[in-house]
Order: structure tokens, then sequence, then C-alpha cells
């Protein structure tokens, strides 16, 4: 194949009778060795756009790149000559956000080609990922084990780039479902394709950026003994950056919380610590490196974060947890009260009946 390049170089000058002739016999011969699709003609080939003339002769060019460059170095100049003060840069750089770069992140294509894969292109829809109030259990019987677990865990992998890419709204069900790689059961494997159900009807749906003011908000959240097996709990908190998400995270607890406000404490200092990392990257991109706030749903978590006092029912907290009060004594961070209403990080703990699901859907800005 190192020869190939010159080959195809060659046939670009040649007529269009024996360039079909040869590449037809090329695709023909490679099809026989590897399985392959046939997409047509290239137009874009990493960045580079491809154009084609009369005769044959293939261009390269990078004319969008370009102009992308000459705009960053363009908005460069004039942040280095003061032109624009912090004020109009914000509104600056959301004008780019809304007219000019990404304003929504989808993955309809990829979920598409899974629906194909896994059959369900015709599937009936389903209106949530998992049913309300649900809890998938680990394979009680071993003739309820798959005899083949090699497809659990690859649709598992396939929804798990989903979840940790561009929707958010499923992050909690493939959490559960990634703990039983090791011993799926049919039952698991039905859950599986039941998100996939649910993806079928709104493969529309993707992070929309630029619609908001470009000020970082957190939202934590937790689940008490959400795993009855070893009565552990669920974290999840979700950022929101211009009022769509840019990171979020539904895992179970690491230790067990006798209460429920140390539950909701761990899933705060779970979300602080992220946090920290969030708003260096925020200085870095010239964002400011203002206190973040992170809203709670708990009035106890809050109290204890900002108020450096011991009791009865908050002593044996783990010393890494006060992690939340040291950052909040600094300012690093301000921990606020959230109404259960309006917390956003609740689709990340546990299933949500539709309603409250298309709620959270819309407050954490995703739309097709």
């Amino acid at each position: 194949m190192r020869r190939s390049p010159t080959c195809w170089c060659t046939w670009t000058t040649s007529s269009s009778t024996l360039k079909t002739k040869y590449s037809t016999a090329v695709k023909t011969a490679i099809g026989k060795a590897f399985k392959i699709r046939d997409l047509g003609e290239a137009k874009v080939f990493l960045g580079m756009e491809i154009s084609r003339g009369v005769n044959g002769e293939v261009k390269l060019s990078q004319r969008r790149y370009i102009k992308e460059l000459s705009q960053r170095r363009y908005i460069k100049e004039l942040l280095q000559r003061r032109y624009i003060k912090e004020l109009s840069q914000r509104r600056y750089i959301k004008e780019l956000l809304q007219r000019r770069y990404i304003k929504e992140l989808s993955q309809r294509r990829y979920i598409k080609e899974l629906l194909q894969r896994h059959q369900l292109v015709n599937a009936k829809p389903r209106t949530t990922p998992l049913p309300p109030g649900s809890r998938v259990l680990p394979a009680e019987d071993d003739n309820k084990e798959l005899a083949d677990s090699t497809k659990y865990r690859a649709l598992d992998g396939e929804l798990n780039y989903l979840a940790t890419s561009t929707r958010p709204d499923i992050a909690q069900a493939i959490s559960i479902l990634a703990r039983f790689m090791g011993k799926p059961s049919k039952v698991h494997m039905g859950v599986a394709l039941g998100v996939l159900q649910y993806l079928a009807g709104t493969k529309e749906l993707g992070l929309c950026l630029g619609d908001g003011d470009l000020a970082m908000a957190s939202y934590s959240d937790s689940y008490w003994i959400s795993n009855p097996a070893t009565r552990r709990s669920t974290t999840g908190y979700m950022f929101l950056l211009g009022g769509a998400p840019i990171s979020w995270n539904s895992h179970l607890q690491r230790t067990v919380a006798a209460l429920t406000v140390e539950a909701e404490y761990q899933a705060t200092a779970a979300d602080v610590r992220e946090t920290l990392w969030l708003r260096k990257l925020a200085g870095d991109l010239g964002l400011g490196t203002q206190a973040i706030e992170i809203r709670t749903d708990s009035q106890g978590a809050t109290s204890i974060g900002n108020n450096p006092i011991t009791s009865v029912h908050s002593n044996h907290i783990d010393v890494q947890h006060h992690l939340v009060r040291e950052r909040a004594s600094r300012k690093e961070v301000v921990l606020s009260h959230c109404s259960s209403e309006d917390m956003v990080a609740v689709v990340l703990r546990e299933a949500l009946g539709e309603i409250k699901f298309r709620k959270c859907i819309v407050a954490m800005g995703l739309a097709g």
C-alpha cells in the first residue's frame, strides 16, 4: 500500500474512463479482503476541502480553516490593544458562539448507526431511558446470565460514548448498566436496549451552546442508599456555562453514608473537586476566576459547608469531604440552596417520570 498514493495521483491526470476502471478494480480487490463501504467521492479530508476539475485533477484547500485562523488572530490583536474591554469581550465572544462558531453539538448520525447495528430502526420509542423508580439488580440465578456478554459490553461502551459526549440525559442509566459488565444478565441487556429505544425517539437532541450569559454554575444532588446490594448512595452533579452543560457525572459513592445529609455532603465534595479544575480552565480561557456557585437542595449540606462547626450528626464525616468547607472559606466556591423543583442534577441520580424528566432536559440546555 505504500505505492498506492503514487498510483492514485496518476489516475487523476488520466481520462475519466481509465480512472473509473482502475478505481473500480481497486475497490473490488480491497472489498474481497476487508469489509468496506463506498461513500462516494471525498469532499473533506482531515479538515481539507477537496475539489475536482473537469479533467479529473484534484485540488486540496483549507479556506475555512484559514478564515477561522484570521478571525482568531484579529480577535487576539484587539484584546492585546485593549480595544475590547472586559464587558464587551464577553458580549463579543457570546456573539461568536451564536453566529459564527458551533451552536449545537449532537450525534444524530452515530445514534442512527447504533439503531441499524442493533436492528432497532423501527422500534417503538420510549419517553425515558429507564422506567420511573426502577432499580437494576445483579443477576440472582446463573441461568439468567448471558451466554456471551460481548454484545452487552459493546453496547454499553457505545452508549457510554454518547453519555459522556453530548447526552447527559442517559448518564444515570449508563452508570447503572456499567456496574454489571462482569456478569450481565438478560434483564440487563433488555434495559440497555430500552435506553437505545429512548434514543430512537430523541436522536435530534443535542447540546445548545451560546444562548445564555457566559457564567458558570453547578448543581449537586444525591440519592441516599440507591444501591440495595451495597447500601451506597449515588452522586450526580452538572455544570452549566451559557445555559448548556459542559461537565456532568453520575456515579456510586465510595463509602456508605449513614445519613441523608452525609450523602448530600459527599456529592457536594465531588462537585467541589470538579469546580476547582474548571475554575482554573476558565481562567486560561479568559472567562475569569471568580467563585463558582454550587447549588444543592440540602440545607444541611449547605450549613455544614458554610459553618466551621461539628455536631453529633456530622462529626463522623470523613476529613476528605471537608474540602467543601475549606474552599468555601477561601471564597473559591459559593454554596447556595436550591429548591428540589429547580434541581437539574436530579436527572443524574435516579430514574424519573416523563414530566419531571422533560423539565430537566429543558433546564440543562438539551434541544432538538
